[in-house]
């Protein structure tokens, strides 16, 4: 059997653009009327596949690559702002040092887009890098997957489901919304392809090995020196793993969707990376107001997190570990607080991981040591061992303190000497709580700064 070209990577992308204008039906009316007479033709088809109608008409919009990357770049952010959203991602581990979040996802989204669902707006947007050319089989399941983002946002607003608590229960979402459509787009790839929809084992055979084909692009990127957190995992991986976990629930009945999946969105990326835990339904969470209330007027809360498995994997593989999968696979809950000291301007980071078992948290707290050293530029000296059998390190040179106890891993990055006892012992009495069976105590309210919120003020980014 002739395998599928890899049409997986830059597909689409679900965007939600932010601006005054649309981009216009420029002079290429033939191709815009091949997209429009082919989304006209879908409709019928999707809502018989996902047994369920369209509500409203779907307009499609032509734009040229120009026109888009215009749309993308075009931004009045403050460099201030820029800067300080630069900071806080290299402060957690997120980025390196000299790397840039704007101009890294500018780049990204401007090169591999090929079209995008604007929410709320029931309008369908083909970027189109070369007129000249009729709709080839990628575009054609460009234009199903976004008819599948329309559909799913009539029955369920997408900018309100998307609404989140922190960055891993957004890309948990993400994840979901994104692995529909790309697995209902992918079913009719290969109807095109070979004439009639394909079994279900050989669709998901196709997304097994898109999954190897992603970790190859993603060494390959790394290797040339890209800013993998900025752009390509989140964007590639919920490509091949978003599908896969909608299928692990559903089995083949998409009217399962529906009820399985939108009505109780999963919270949790390890969710969608271990689907049996999304069926489980016992979610996690981390009690931290008290470290939060200790954290006195002289600091400004920059940002508070939490990453979860998806991030930790890839923080992890962007500092080179090759075992990022099998180190993050077992984290519980984190939290994450960015602080910045208004006596000296700088950045502190506290960091509370909890795992599933204490090989876990060993494993963790070995592998996040070399990761700090890259990270600050340091050696830190050897982890040692107190009389209650905790693991820590203190590198009292450079104010970094990482600790191991039991199911626990915490991290005081730029600490304060005369603060560091009390948060520690802050640390030390973090409490976690199953969702739903114990209310979180409600402390002081600080702004969350969410990855994926990185708003330029003419689009947001769903990564």
């Amino acid at each position: 059997m002739k395998k599928l070209s890899f049409v997986l990577i830059a597909i689409s992308f679900l965007l939600m653009v932010n601006c005054d204008h649309q981009p216009t039906e420029f002079s290429i009316n033939d191709l815009r009327n091949d997209y429009v007479n082919l989304k006209n033709s879908l409709v019928s088809e999707i809502e018989h596949f996902r047994g369920k109608p369209f509500k409203r008409n779907i307009t499609i919009y032509v734009c040229s690559s120009d026109e888009y990357s215009r749309l993308i770049t075009e931004n009045t952010t403050s460099v201030e702002a820029k800067k300080r959203q630069n900071d806080i991602l290299i402060c957690e581990g997120l980025l390196h040092k000299g790397q840039d979040y704007f101009g890294s996802q500018s780049s990204a989204l401007s090169n591999e887009t090929a079209g995008f669902y604007k929410d709320g707006t029931d309008s369908i947007f083909v970027v189109v890098k070369d007129a000249t050319k009729k709709m080839s089989l990628d575009d054609q399941s460009v234009i199903f997957h976004e008819m599948i983002h329309a559909l799913q946002d009539q029955y369920y607003p997408l900018k309100s489901l998307l609404a989140s608590d922190c960055s891993d229960q957004y890309f948990a979402k993400i994840y979901a919304i994104e692995g529909e459509a790309e697995l209902m787009s992918t079913n009719y790839l290969f109807k095109i392809y070979y004439g009639s929809y394909q079994d279900q084992a050989t669709v998901m055979s196709y997304f097994s090995d898109a999954e190897i084909e992603v970790e190859r692009m993603l060494d390959s990127m790394h290797l040339a020196g890209n800013a993998l957190v900025v752009s390509q995992p989140m964007y590639w991986m919920y490509y091949s793993y978003g599908p896969e976990f909608i299928n692990a629930i559903v089995n083949e009945n998409w009217l399962l969707i529906d009820n399985n999946i939108f009505s109780s969105m999963p919270l949790k990326t390890s969710e969608i990376l271990h689907p049996s835990r999304f069926t489980n339904k016992r979610e996690l969470l981390l009690d931290v107001n008290t470290l939060n209330n200790s954290i006195d007027s002289s600091y400004v809360i920059y940002d508070v997190d939490e990453f979860g498995e998806v991030l930790l994997c890839t923080m992890l593989r962007e500092w080179d570990n090759n075992s990022y999968k099998v180190i993050a696979d077992g984290l519980d809950a984190d939290k994450a607080i960015v602080f910045r000291d208004a006596q000296d301007d700088s950045l502190r980071f506290i960091w509370y991981t909890l795992w599933e078992n204490e090989t876990k948290s060993t494993a963790f707290f070995n592998s996040y040591l070399p990761l700090v050293q890259k990270k600050w530029g340091v050696t830190l000296p050897d982890a040692q061992s107190d009389l209650s059998g905790r693991m820590f390190v203190n590198d009292q040179k450079n104010r970094l303190y990482i600790e191991q106890d039991s199911t626990h891993v915490f991290t005081i990055e730029n600490y304060s000497p005369e603060s560091l006892q009390g948060w520690i012992n802050q640390l030390r009495g973090v409490k976690s709580y199953v969702r739903g069976i114990a209310k979180e105590k409600q402390g002081k309210k600080y702004p969350v700064f969410i990855k994926k919120r990185l708003v330029r003020d003419n689009i947001t980014q769903f990564i």
